[in-house]
């Protein structure tokens, strides 16, 4: 969990004064272990970490490509303190290709930090990923599935080109 994995690193890092360098191998991120390291202080690392970050979800999720095989609706809570037009409560809806995201009315019971968003956007994880990173809270199953199927997390990702 995302609680023991800052106890972990909190143990780890109280060795500090007499260990100054410390070599981590963690699973593929995200985990729950990488997701607490801080990234900016790394000074070896094999994973080449992408960037991404929505400016506008809306507007991504209906300039996006969608599957045509692919129906369904989610409703999430996006936390976004940066961007204050993301944070807030979504609603989801891929159909015939097409996807919208529109406000939800209520409290969806899934909580979606926009970390988490980038990568089930981006492919590089999925909603159980994001629970085990502290990235996804709250809502069930039928939420993880809906957030898996409609966002398409957890494919092999990859760029032909990297620079």
């Amino acid at each position: 969990t995302a609680d023991a994995a800052r106890a972990l690193l909190a143990g780890l890092a109280s060795w500090g004064p007499v260990a100054p360098t410390l070599r981590l191998r963690v699973t593929p991120w995200p985990d729950a272990v990488a997701a607490q390291l801080p990234v900016e202080r790394l000074r070896e690392q094999h994973v080449d970490v992408w960037m991404h970050r929505p400016l506008d979800v809306a507007a991504a999720v209906s300039g996006r490509g969608w599957s045509p095989v692919v129906d369904g609706s989610v409703a999430f809570q996006l936390v976004d303190r940066t961007m204050p037009a993301n944070d807030g409560a979504w609603r989801l809806t891929v159909s015939a290709g097409h996807g919208v995201l529109e406000t939800a009315g209520g409290q969806p019971a899934a909580t979606l930090d926009v970390r988490g968003w980038s990568l089930l956007w981006s492919g590089a994880a999925r909603a159980a990923q994001l629970r085990q990173a502290g990235l996804l809270a709250g809502g069930g199953p039928a939420d993880d599935a809906g957030l898996d199927a409609l966002l398409g997390g957890g494919g092999p990702s990859g760029f032909l080109d990297y620079f």
